[in-house]
């Protein structure tokens, strides 16, 4: 079997950031929201390695360079989903076509709107995680949501891949904006 959706993947990633700084609307104080910056670290961290795990469970984020919070204020927190599908293809007997580095064009576009000012003046802070997709259950799917609300603290998340019940009503709930 062949699949045509290849490319569905990279353009979610490629126009994902570019959704958020329209979402936002404009640099206007009254329009912007903020969440309790009174434990929010300054510090530049070196981004770590995502790995991909033989367990297939999600992998922790890799958090790319964060931006200088002095020009734009609080980042905004994006959590990006690469839904690795490698096992699922070998196991069907799919062809997968190349989708290139994912992670590279997320760094590529988010450096961009950072450079152009970011998302209505807010620099945007990109998190990735690789999410196994032959262990895709409402458990995984759960665990991954907690993760991306709780942990990543986001403020949005782009999903590719997420097809459980409970997955778009927990980031529903922890108020996080959702991009499918």
């Amino acid at each position: 079997m062949k699949t045509r959706n290849g490319f569905r993947g990279l353009a979610i990633i490629l126009v994902a950031p570019l959704l958020i700084t329209a979402a936002c609307g404009t640099n206007d104080e009254s329009s912007t929201t903020t969440r309790d910056t009174t434990a929010a670290s300054t510090t530049t961290e070196e981004p770590t390695a995502a790995s991909t795990t033989t367990e297939g469970t999600a992998t922790p984020p890799e958090t790319l360079p964060p931006t200088s919070t002095d020009e734009g204020g609080e980042p905004l927190i994006v959590s990006f989903i690469i839904t690795d599908v490698s096992m699922v293809a070998a196991a069907l007997g799919w062809e997968v076509p190349d989708q290139g580095d994912l992670e590279a064009a997320i760094e590529a576009v988010t450096t961009a709107i950072n450079d152009a000012g970011g998302a209505a003046g807010r620099p945007i802070e990109a998190k990735i995680r690789v999410f196994n997709a032959i262990t895709d259950d409402p458990i995984t799917e759960g665990e991954l949501c907690t993760a991306i609300t709780q942990d990543d603290k986001a403020d949005f998340v782009v999903l590719t891949g997420q097809f459980q019940e409970n997955a778009r009503p927990g980031y529903a709930n922890a108020g996080t904006t959702m991009l499918d």
